[in-house]
């Protein structure tokens, strides 16, 4: 087990307590939770299958709490659903509600607070972002450059996070 590798998940407690106390929004406060223990043990066991199915349910829980109409999250079941058993992982839904999230955290955030909240969002999605896609694509041997990576990406995220408790 990768231990301090999975510390870095831990910054997401902060987000966490943060969504506790600030958000109406049951689902974003239960997603938020369950993403500490999630990304923990998917990024201190190296990526076991089944604690990165749970980080992608966690992720897509977060994208799905931003949605109102209990009709369009009854369609999103099952599209969720159908990609788990085309491609037996979550991994594009994850992605697609990770955007989904991301793009409403921006606007309102951007709406209803103040300008520095906006760009301290969009500037940790940026360098976030970067991190990580640094990090997946190309081949690095050097593991304190993969923690590295790691841990801004999970610091950026937090930051984004905790930001859109806010708003959720």
């Amino acid at each position: 087990m990768n231990h301090i590798q999975g510390f870095s998940s831990l910054f997401f407690i902060i987000s966490a307590i943060k969504s506790i106390y600030v958000s109406n929004n049951k689902l974003w406060k239960a997603s938020n939770i369950f993403l500490v223990l999630s990304s923990y043990l998917c990024n201190a066991t190296d990526y076991i299958e089944r604690y990165l199915f749970m980080d992608h349910i966690a992720i897509i829980g977060i994208g799905i709490s931003y949605i109102n109409l209990s009709i369009l999250k009854n369609i999103i079941f099952h599209i969720i659903s159908y990609d788990y058993y085309l491609h037996g992982n979550l991994e594009n839904s994850k992605d697609t509600f990770y955007i989904i999230a991301i793009i409403k955290s921006v606007v309102h955030t951007s709406i209803l607070t103040e300008s520095i909240n906006t760009l301290v969002l969009i500037l940790s999605i940026i360098i976030g972002v970067i991190s990580i896609n640094t990090r997946r694509s190309i081949e690095i041997k050097d593991k304190s450059i993969i923690m590295l990576l790691t841990w801004v990406w999970h610091f950026c995220m937090m930051n984004v996070l905790y930001i859109s408790s806010i708003t959720s």
